[in-house]
């Protein structure tokens, strides 16, 4: 059973125990309150309330035609709160999944700031902390514990 629907009590407990949200990723993945509690911890460890003004990337495996779409949307109030991700074909799907937990972790951006294209328009420029390129991608994972 995923946590899809939350009782108005456990919605409650939720706002109270994490005021910075729980992600959907987190709630259509996980099957119990315990292991959103687990979640949130992580979450917590690599993003630290010093860095809550910071965006925060949440990563989707999402299904194509093709094989598999990685997409990273970041938090906060941004004209364009998901720029960039990653393709993977049909028989690649256990490795994307990794890059995702890794990217949900806090282990694959460094340093986001936010910046303002020649349009006047914010987003989030971040450097990653391995070369996260198709051919290095499982050395890469690897490297920071995935």
């Amino acid at each position: 059973m995923k946590i899809t629907s939350l009782t108005e009590q456990e919605q409650k407990t939720l706002a109270e125990k994490y005021p910075e949200g729980v992600p959907q990723w987190a709630l259509d993945r996980c099957e119990t309150m315990d292991e959103i509690d687990e979640v949130m911890a992580m979450r917590r460890k690599a993003f630290p309330a010093t860095n809550q003004s910071l965006p925060v990337p949440t990563a989707t495996l999402v299904p194509t035609g093709e094989g598999f779409k990685i997409e990273v949307v970041w938090s906060g109030n941004l004209d364009r709160p998901n720029v960039g991700g990653w393709l993977f074909g049909k028989k690649e799907k256990a490795i994307a999944a990794r890059l995702v937990a890794a990217i949900n972790a806090g282990k694959v951006y460094a340093t986001p700031e936010i910046k303002t294209d020649v349009n006047g328009k914010t987003y989030v420029h971040a450097e990653t902390t391995q070369f996260f390129h198709k051919r290095h991608m499982n050395v890469s994972l690897k490297a920071i514990g995935f």
